[in-house]
């Protein structure tokens, strides 16, 4: 059963402002991050074991799930809680024959037939994206707010809904209370000066938009 997840932390080693990946999701964890997906398409997979390994410490210690983007095939050497899924990775039924079915698969989705699909194999989130521009992904299709309200309201209450897409403390809360749950981000906090400032923030707009959400009800 996965927790309420607030705030998702994705990891980028190329946006730290020039300090470790480390450093960023112990200070993430320690500042309240709900969840950490590490995600380094450039890594070859020795080094993203010795890394997945050290943040599985970290993580273990905070009590938060550490979650790999693709790499279905290292989550039982690194340990760590689940896999990410984009729609040109493994599918979830030959994830869940890797990693077993305690662990946590969350997917990619940009429109309603995907986030269907993700339902009915079984994921356990979905991140919906691109919510707004950004320069992580500069090929990636956006949905806006508009396109989120759209599947969130499709899906009701049947997944955990992550947004996800050039979020940040600013318009966290338009994110929510167009339906999703919580907020997926990567240079809201990897990129922030005062890490524990940029968490509190987004975690603030996020029960602010959940309280406005139920409020319109």
């Amino acid at each position: 059963m996965m927790k309420d997840v607030l705030v998702y932390l994705v990891t980028d080693s190329r946006l730290t402002l020039g300090r470790s990946v480390e450093f960023i999701v112990e200070e993430a964890c320690k500042s309240g991050v709900s969840m950490v997906q590490f995600r380094d398409k450039e890594m070859d997979d020795m080094e993203f074991v010795r890394l997945g390994k050290r943040l599985r410490e970290i993580t273990k210690y905070y009590d938060i799930p550490l979650i790999l983007n693709d790499r279905v095939h290292l989550v039982k050497e690194i340990e760590a809680d689940g896999v990410h899924l984009g729609q040109e990775d493994l599918s979830i039924n030959e994830a869940r024959k890797l990693i077993g079915y305690d662990k946590i698969i969350g997917v990619s989705v940009s429109n309603i037939e995907e986030a269907n699909n993700a339902i009915r194999d079984g994921a356990d989130y979905i991140g919906i994206s691109g919510i707004f521009k950004t320069d992580t992904k500069k090929d990636a299709k956006y949905i806006g707010i508009e396109g989120l309200k759209r599947i969130a309201e499709n899906v009701g209450g049947k997944i955990l809904k992550i947004g996800i897409g050039g979020i940040k403390p600013e318009n966290a809360k338009d994110v929510i209370i167009a339906g999703a749950d919580g907020v997926a981000v990567v240079t809201a906090i990897t990129m922030a000066e005062n890490i524990e400032e940029a968490v509190r923030r987004l975690k603030e707009a996020v029960i602010e938009g959940r309280k406005e959400r139920k409020n319109e009800r």
